[in-house]
């Protein structure tokens, strides 16, 4: 899928050849979080970024055509627990400038996920400090020093093998910006995951893996720069 869609922009890129076309380098700062109709599955909002490149094909005065590619990194979570990913992001968009300098954008975009990881932090806990369960310093606990318990690594190691990462991802983008000069573009998007972050979660001693309803969001703040 990911290999057509980009024969399909090289393809559309040959026909727009007599179109007034533009490159340019695309940056932006991302705020990713998970939505999840099931209970106790959100992440928790934190910041990333993604850098890459991108073309204008002009359809007239105040339309366009933009393809991008770009390398995404993702983090969602917190101190105690987060989850990582790369991905490289190729949304197709179109943009339209309803009056002079301001516009709005809006595309599909698919992603392919490079790589999946989890970080737990041996100091982080979910309950109480006197929680016989939790994740702190306790007899029970995910503490490094544990005789029964997991340390971090081990809590991060077994969260990579329940959850099987999807190295596909399918979303919607919204967008509004403002040139600021013909060479320069900035704006806000609004990204919508409709596919699953996770193809299922196995929760082995021999049960059945289960499929897990999460979806990644985000918000992202964005500069282009136009050779």
């Amino acid at each position: 899928m990911f290999k057509k869609l980009l024969v399909a922009a090289a393809c559309a890129a040959s026909i727009a050849s007599a179109q007034n076309i533009q490159f340019g380098g695309h940056a932006a700062l991302n705020l990713t979080d998970w939505m999840s109709s099931e209970a106790g599955t959100a992440g928790g909002m934190s910041v990333g970024f993604n850098a890459g490149a991108a073309a204008k094909i002009a359809l007239s005065e105040k339309a366009s055509v933009i393809p991008e590619i770009t390398l995404d990194l993702r983090r969602v979570g917190d101190d105690d627990v987060s989850y990582t990913a790369w991905a490289i992001d190729v949304p197709v968009l179109f943009h339209y400038t309803p009056v002079m300098n301001l516009y709005v954008e809006a595309g599909p975009q698919i992603a392919l996920i490079l790589s999946g990881s989890w970080d737990v932090s041996s100091s982080g806990s979910y309950y109480d400090d006197d929680d016989d369960y939790g994740w702190d310093d306790d007899d029970w606990g995910w503490d490094d020093d544990d005789d029964y318990g997991y340390g971090a690594s081990s809590a991060a190691s077994i969260f990579e093998d329940m959850y099987k990462k999807n190295t596909f991802e399918f979303s919607l983008v919204f967008g509004l910006g403002y040139d600021v000069s013909p060479n320069i573009d900035v704006g806000f998007r609004y990204i919508l995951g409709l596919t699953n972050v996770f193809d299922d979660v196995d929760l082995g001693f021999g049960l059945p893996a289960q499929e897990i309803d999460i979806q990644n969001y985000q918000m992202q703040f964005t500069v282009t720069y136009w050779f």
